[in-house]
């Protein structure tokens, strides 16, 4: 096998192990959708603080999104935290004035 060939066959064997090493890498990163299942999933078991956490890395990964803040408001209205409450309806409210949710 000449150079030329031999440079080409190892970039082809680099490529080939290192695409398919980070599909796999962010293939496995969770979503927001994920984090919010999984903050679910915590309050219904009672891992209050578990769910938090588990809602604030859903709004981090969708800043955009309501859902995240509505959840974790939701929780914390449960938990009497009225100002940490109203701080996630209000930002809610912030992202997306017409959310009835937020509202």
């Amino acid at each position: 096998m000449n150079k030329r060939c031999g440079r080409a066959f190892c970039a082809a064997v680099l490529v080939g192990l290192v695409v398919p090493l980070f599909s796999a890498c962010t293939h496995n990163a969770p979503t927001a959708e994920d984090m919010l299942k999984a903050g679910d999933t915590k309050a219904a078991k009672g891992d209050f603080d578990g769910a938090v956490g588990d809602y604030t890395r859903a709004s981090e990964l969708a800043p955009s999104s309501t859902a995240p803040l509505i959840h974790r408001g939701n929780l914390k209205q449960a938990r009497l935290d009225l100002a940490g409450a109203i701080a996630d309806y209000t930002r809610a409210c912030e992202i997306n004035p017409k959310d009835a949710q937020a509202l």
